[in-house]
């Protein structure tokens, strides 16, 4: 039906629309992570959203199929599954960078053994058996966000940088996936708006990085001046 077109038409924008965005921030991180090559944090970010940009282009209206035409369904399939697993490892090893007294990195290490193992799956199964994976690994995906979220809110508590802009990123990523799901559930009928709270919690990650770099090239600076009038 016509109403049906449109629905896929709309839905295939945002998709196209959060990968521009997501494809302009990987390559500015990588062009700061080459600048400063000592802080792996803006690389990190950029294998974050490297892994949201090809969950994005596997799932939905598959666009991966346009970006690479031919490509098996068996590969998309697993790169859907092996970007949903390692997204939090991902994410938490992040956060463990920008305020490492928080997030211990134990934890962080948990989650990419977890989801190197989960990763397994794809990879040397069919999908009528990985695809069960999806829901087992749920839960911990799920207790990744909320420690995420609480470590965030100790953060604040103790006054660190950037605390608060990361804390109403995560934020609007929570709120917009409980209102999609409460949607899927037709609890409430507000429409889906979970890509619209992870392009938030995008640009507030680039923006406290950006501001994390600004700092430091301040200092440096401040330190060259120090150091020219002393001699």
């Amino acid at each position: 039906t016509s109403e049906e077109i449109l629905k896929l038409a709309q839905e295939t924008r945002t998709d196209v629309f959060l990968m521009g965005i997501l494809f302009i921030i990987i390559v500015y991180h990588i062009s700061l992570f080459v600048i400063r090559q000592k802080d792996i944090t803006p690389f990190l970010f950029a294998l974050f959203c490297l892994n949201i940009f090809m969950r994005t282009a596997s799932t939905g209206e598959k666009l991966i199929t346009a970006i690479i035409p031919g490509i098996p369904y068996q590969i998309y399939a697993a790169i859907e599954y092996i970007t949903y697993f390692l997204s939090a490892p991902l994410g938490l090893h992040f956060m463990h960078k920008i305020f490492p007294k928080e997030f211990p990195f134990r934890l962080v290490q948990f989650y990419y053994l977890l989801s190197f193992g989960f990763c397994i799956f794809p990879l040397t199964t069919p999908i009528s058996i990985y695809s069960h994976t999806a829901n087992i690994y749920l839960p911990f995906f799920v207790l990744a966000i909320l420690l995420g979220f609480v470590f965030i809110f100790f953060a604040i508590v103790r006054n660190r940088d950037y605390s608060l802009i990361l804390f109403f990123g995560l934020l609007s990523v929570i709120i917009s996936s409980i209102n999609d799901i409460l949607n899927t559930t037709e609890v409430i009928y507000t429409g889906y708006i979970a890509h619209y709270g992870l392009v938030v919690m995008i640009f507030s990650q680039s923006l406290v990085l950006s501001m994390k770099f600004s700092r430091a090239f301040f200092e440096i600076q401040i330190l060259s001046e120090e150091l020219h009038k002393s001699k």
